[in-house]
Formats: C-alpha cells, sequence, structure tokens
C-alpha cells in the first residue's frame, strides 16, 4: 500500500489538469478534422434516425475518451508511488473542476437541466477511473518488477 502524501496529491492533481487540458486540444482536433460525425449526420440524422445516431455517437465518445485517457492512467499504473486509487480519484476530480470552471454561475440551473451536460459530466468524471481500472485488470507489470507491491 502506498503512503499519501502531499506531493504525491500535488502530482495527481497536476497530472489531472494535464489530462484535461489534453482531452481539450484533441477533442477540438476531433471535432474539426474527424470524419465520422459528419458521415453519422449524413447517413443517420438527415434521414430522420436521430436516436440511433446519438447511440453511435454515444459509443464514439467514450472510446475516444478511454483511448484519451489511458496514458494518464497508464502514470499511476505503472509508477508505483502512484498506484493508488486515491490519486486517481484526485486526479479525476482536478480534470473535472478544471474542465467545468468556467461555468457562470447564472447558467447553472439550464446546465443542470441538460442531459447533454450529465452524459459529459459523466464522460468527463469516469474516462480516467475505468482506463485505470482496464489497466488494472492485466498483471503485466509483475512480470518485470516482482518486488513492487501491488497497491491498486
Amino acid at each position: 500500500m502506498t503512503t499519501v502524501t502531499l506531493p504525491r496529491l500535488l502530482t495527481a492533481a497536476a497530472i489531472g489538469i494535464a489530462y484535461y487540458w489534453v482531452a481539450a486540444f484533441l477533442w477540438g482536433y476531433i471535432a474539426a478534422y474527424n470524419p465520422i460525425h459528419e458521415m453519422l449526420l449524413d447517413v443517420l440524422v438527415r434521414r430522420g434516425h436521430i436516436a440511433p445516431y446519438r447511440v453511435i455517437i454515444s459509443i464514439h465518445d467514450v472510446i475516444v475518451n478511454l483511448f484519451v485517457a489511458l496514458p494518464f492512467a497508464a502514470v499511476f499504473r505503472f509508477l508505483p508511488a502512484l498506484r493508488n486509487w486515491t490519486y486517481v480519484a484526485l486526479a479525476t476530480a482536478a480534470s473535472v473542476i478544471a474542465g467545468y470552471a468556467s461555468i457562470s454561475v447564472e447558467a447553472l440551473p439550464s446546465l443542470f437541466s441538460s442531459w447533454v451536460f450529465w452524459v459529459g459530466l459523466a464522460m468527463a468524471g469516469l474516462a480516467l477511473p475505468a482506463a485505470f481500472a482496464l489497466l488494472n485488470q492485466n498483471r503485466w507489470d509483475r512480470l518485470h518488477r516482482p518486488g513492487v507491491p501491488d497497491a491498486a
């Protein structure tokens, strides 16, 4: 079991904020250059199939979020000092706070009533822990470092 210390907490928060900025940059790039969205609009939405579009685009977004979160989850998984759910939770909280800190207080009632806000919040809050859990399913680092305790 790893000991929770202030430098490790600050490192986890910094990783979470870095994860937010990388995800924001990549999502901007994906929105501009990924042909999947336009293709799905042509094939489904313009023909009146809105529900299948939302399901497929949501699955796409979950997969992309997991791929974006995997390198940051790997930092927590493969650095023994940070291999703890406490640090992952702190990084997740830091990334969600960084992502939603600029929201105006006046806009909150309309956001809380929108299901799109809640889906986005769930994706933002669950991608890093899900990627960490996914990496924890495979114990490949025990083959290389058998003496390192596993706190995950």
